[in-house]
């Protein structure tokens, strides 16, 4: 099952934080530089300066949801979902919050409407799949996945690979386990590049021992992990 850090809890809202320039005092940059100590209050008395401001709504969610009350930031989330039900980020900020506070089986009609909205967004694809997961539809876990496997992530293909190996939501399959590892592992994605040089060591999923190869994916890991001057 992909890690619930893999959800990126509440990603959405910092990556919108703007930090204001150096002595700025308006009410919009102390809100933009104080959302993620809580200052609420900050951030309300700016949108009373600029009403319905999105950035401002965002930081102000944030700002709330670090103060762990949950209900208003919702309010607030959901409130810019409505009124801007086309936008990905909106329905991915909804989607990331619930997540966050577990609140797994209502993230999942956000987090969905962020993917057909924006269906390049790996980070979507992540999420859902923990989402699914938490609420035991692992097979759509396992699909959604696959989605992002193919549209090119790493962590995808990898959690692919020990789908196949281990017949989670798909039928077991050493020749598709072994496809989503090498597709991994040529990408330096390192779990895989270390399960290369031990399918090649030990003779797994199907391949013939191959000890050159062995060394070869192993020595792949140590110039991907190793420090500069080691």
């Amino acid at each position: 099952m992909p890690s619930v850090i893999a959800l990126i809890a509440f990603a959405g809202l910092a990556a919108v934080l703007w930090v204001a320039p150096a002595g700025a005092q308006s009410l919009a940059a102390q809100c933009a530089r104080n959302a993620g100590n809580g200052n609420v209050e900050a951030c309300r008395q700016a949108l009373a300066e600029q009403p319905g401001d999105l950035t401002l709504r965002r930081h102000l969610a944030h700002s709330l949801a670090i103060l762990a009350n949950y209900p208003a930031a919702i309010t607030v989330l959901r409130g810019i979902v409505a009124e801007r039900p086309n936008d990905p980020q909106a329905h991915y900020d909804l989607a990331g919050l619930l997540g966050a506070i577990r609140r797994y089986t209502e993230a999942a009609a956000p987090i969905e409407a962020a993917i057909r909205l924006q269906p390049d967004n790996i980070l979507a694809y992540q999420a859902a799949a923990v989402i699914y997961a938490q609420i035991g539809r692992m097979k759509d876990s396992v699909a959604i996945t696959n989605r992002a496997a193919v549209l090119g992530d790493t962590a995808s293909m990898y959690e692919m690979s020990l789908y196949y190996q281990d017949g989670i939501g798909v039928s077991a399959s050493t020749e598709k386990a072994f496809y989503w590892t090498r597709r991994a592992a040529e990408r330096d994605h390192v779990a895989a590049m270390q399960l290369m040089s031990a399918i090649y060591l030990e003779g797994l999923l199907g391949q013939p021992r191959d000890q050159k190869k062995a060394v070869e994916w192993a020595q792949r890991v140590r110039a991907q992990t190793i420090l500069p001057g080691k």
